[in-house]
């Protein structure tokens, strides 16, 4: 126990004068026996007379080696730092993953979220985009960064899709090698590589991690803070088309990833040689049509890398 708390046991009453004689008795006799020749002048601290005994104890389930404890640890941290990111806005790294020098790190505002260490070990390539996005102060940055998270597993996603299907067809009794039932299956790859594109894969990917109810829930109050439906209608164009959010089951996730690849194109090509079309200009009106659908991008990120945790 620390000094304090043997005090405060004592100023609340729990206190027992009955333990704390015995203890000094037995302190005594024991100290008589090695010093009775002696005859010495006896010395007592008013801290002996305060119990002291353990609070907790702690013994680990099995003994672990330098590095695999180094490993635990780090894991630890870079749970703690991806937290402090999402609760606080704070975007720290451990320094011996830093390549390179020189990181944007905004000040942070007051609030009360749970700082408890996390349970689960998140992956860092797409913590790292996450950060990326959290800390950057440009609005287009940001937004590709979020971006990132989701695109990270399209292939993945996609090839999981595929293989289900096909395991379907080939698992089946009644699957053999006759005309029909190969048809069968080569219908489904071609159909796959048609819906290869990235809109398709976005929707893949948003639709295995996030609940659809949830997405509208979060959507919807977006909007309530901002006493307007500025996702669900609407009033101006995003890049040259009209772009609305259906917040309702079975077209809010396919709404959404057309609209967040719509804004992606536009910022990743900054040519109108082609198509002809509008184009994202750096700090002009374009910044807050991005800047309104961070927050959707973000949500959708958390999802994705905590749906991808373990």
């Amino acid at each position: 126990m620390s000094l304090e708390y043997r005090l405060n046991l004592f100023r609340e009453g729990y206190f027992n004068f009955d333990r704390v004689i015995r203890i000094a008795r037995r302190r005594n006799e024991l100290r008589n026996e090695r010093l009775k020749k002696r005859k010495p002048r006896y010395r007592y601290n008013v801290r002996d007379l305060f119990v002291n005994s353990n609070t907790i104890t702690f013994t680990p389930h099995k003994k672990f080696k330098r590095p695999e404890l180094i490993k635990i640890g780090k894991e630890k941290v870079k749970a703690c730092l991806f937290k402090l990111a999402v609760n606080e806005n704070e975007c720290w790294e451990l320094k011996d993953t830093i390549k390179g020098k020189g990181f944007y790190i905004p000040s942070s505002e007051n609030c009360d979220h749970d700082m408890s260490i996390p349970k689960s070990k998140y992956k860092d390539e797409l913590v790292g985009f996450y950060k990326m996005a959290k800390s950057s102060l440009f609005a287009s940055q940001a937004f590709l960064s979020y971006y990132h998270v989701l695109e990270y597993n399209f292939l993945q996603v996609a090839d999981e899709e595929l293989y289900n299907k096909s395991k379907a067809i080939i698992n089946s009794p009644s699957f053999n090698s006759n005309y029909n039932q190969v048809n069968k299956l080569l219908s489904i790859l071609k159909k796959h590589e048609r819906n290869l594109d990235e809109t398709n894969m976005l929707r893949r990917v948003i639709n295995k991690y996030v609940d659809e109810e949830e997405l509208i829930e979060f959507i919807k109050e977006l909007e309530y803070e901002k006493k307007e439906k500025i996702y669900s209608k609407p009033k101006n164009d995003i890049f040259g088309e009209q772009k609305f959010i259906k917040l309702e089951k079975g077209h809010v996730i396919a709404n959404v990833s057309g609209v967040i690849k719509h804004i992606r194109n536009f910022l990743v090509h900054s040519s109108d040689k082609y198509t002809r079309e509008e184009c994202v200009i750096p700090f002009s009106e374009s910044e807050t049509i991005i800047t309104r659908y961070i927050p959707i991008t973000r949500f959708l990120a958390e999802k994705i890398i905590y749906g991808d945790a373990k």
